[in-house]
């Protein structure tokens, strides 16, 4: 999608107030996204969408998404506290965690929220604190290897993550005799994926295992949460996924599956998708350095965007005012972090850059500044948000180096 939402002059005039690096967010184009979503699962009065709060745990974001009928999910205490903190009520909260510590459970308990089981490890604690009531959720791993349309999307067995199949009929059964009411099934199988068929096959992987625990167990399935996964568009040449469709094809299997009447409800936790696409890391050149490759330094790194250098990821570059020059030049984008890897593109083609040009990486409006780090005394970005009615609004300040200070003892 490369959605550059701002022109040269806007987002000049941006800089001079706010010093780049800094995330710049479209409200609009959430918006239209979170509206999408909704739209889309309306055939199913029961449909719920929740936003991951670890993609982008900014309470301005998140008040945004549950203005547009969102509720979020989250894995920590503080995650629990940021969704409290931007207005969410317990209803529209689910705590799905992996491993959490103590602290993160009795945050879960207080606050009252409703929970998805990792595994059976879990089932104990849960019950400790009061959590297992009501519709109580269970993660699935099918094990092996999954794959869409023949192509292999992930290898679930080699991850943490999930009940085994007899383990969730077992689970299921210790759930009815503790008076859980029914369960929910989770499944994630992936991330970014662009497999225009990845709903179709996990929804019936989840219907007809939920089905056979709800037939085995006595344990009512009350919703079939197929999750997130779906991917964007980073590369220029790539286009979104078309949720409507996608959603068709899952209204397609749940009708065969359960038919007609009354039956589970369909969750969906798409949150790439809804903010993906409407996020920017605004930086500065502010190096040129020749050497065996032609390099250009910018004042972020990769404390401000770690998926380039954690997966390799691709995110398209714009050199703000060049966007209709030729690509002729060749060049490696980098950031100051003391490591090779600390690159944000290699032998990337783009037109001639120079010290002073605004550089704007696109796609970043999740898994992007959460992902921030300190190492090397390197302080995280601000966060602004280009509003409907054109104006642009802090949202969260720049660290500083007090900040960066403040816990050592």
């Amino acid at each position: 999608m490369n959605n550059l939402f701002c022109n040269r002059d806007m987002l000049e005039s941006i800089a001079q107030k706010y010093p780049t690096p800094f995330y710049l967010y479209d409200e609009a184009g959430i918006e239209t996204t979170a509206c999408q979503v909704m739209e889309a699962f309306s055939w199913d009065k029961n449909h719920r969408q929740f936003f991951a709060v670890k993609a982008t745990p900014t309470p301005e974001i998140l008040k945004i998404l549950q203005r547009m009928g969102h509720g979020v999910v989250c894995s920590s205490a503080v995650e629990l506290r940021v969704a409290k903190a931007a207005g969410f009520a317990p209803g529209e909260i689910l705590f799905s965690p992996n491993f959490p510590n103590r602290q993160d459970i009795e945050m879960a308990a207080e606050m009252g929220v409703s929970v998805v089981l990792d595994g059976d490890y879990l089932t104990d604690d849960f019950a400790q604190y009061g959590l297992l009531k009501g519709t109580v959720g269970m993660r699935f791993n099918p094990g092996g290897e999954y794959y869409v349309n023949k192509n292999k999307v992930s290898a679930p067995g080699t991850t943490k993550f999930g009940f085994t199949r007899q383990q969730l009929l077992e689970t299921g059964k210790k759930l009815k005799e503790s008076g859980v009411s029914s369960f929910g099934l989770f499944g994630y199988m992936g991330g970014n994926i662009m497999e225009t068929d990845y709903y179709k096959g996990l929804t019936r992987l989840l219907a007809e295992t939920g089905r056979w625990v709800a037939e085995e167990s006595g344990l009512e399935l009350g919703y079939v949460n197929i999750s997130g996964g779906v991917g964007i568009a980073y590369h220029p040449n790539e286009t979104m996924p078309d949720v409507f469709a996608m959603a068709s094809d899952v209204k397609a299997v749940m009708d065969e599956v359960f038919g007609a009447g009354e039956r589970p409800a369909v969750y969906t936790e798409l949150s790439r998708y809804v903010t993906g696409p409407h996020g920017l890391l605004v930086s500065r050149v502010i190096h040129e350095k020749s050497g065996y490759r032609q390099f250009v330094g910018l004042d972020a790194s990769a404390h401000n965007l770690m998926r380039p250098m954690m997966y390799g990821a691709y995110h398209h570059i714009s050199i703000v005012g060049k966007e209709n020059e030729p690509c002729d030049h060749v060049y490696d984008v980098v950031g100051s972090v003391p490591e090779g890897i600390d690159r944000f593109a290699q032998n990337r083609p783009l037109p001639e850059t120079h010290k002073g040009d605004l550089a704007v990486i696109h796609d970043c409006g999740a898994h992007g500044h959460s992902m921030g780090y300190n190492y090397g005394g390197k302080l995280r970005s601000a966060e602004l948000l280009l509003t409907k009615d054109g104006s642009v609004r802090l949202i969260r300040r720049a660290e500083t180096a007090e900040d960066y200070m403040a816990t050592m003892v």
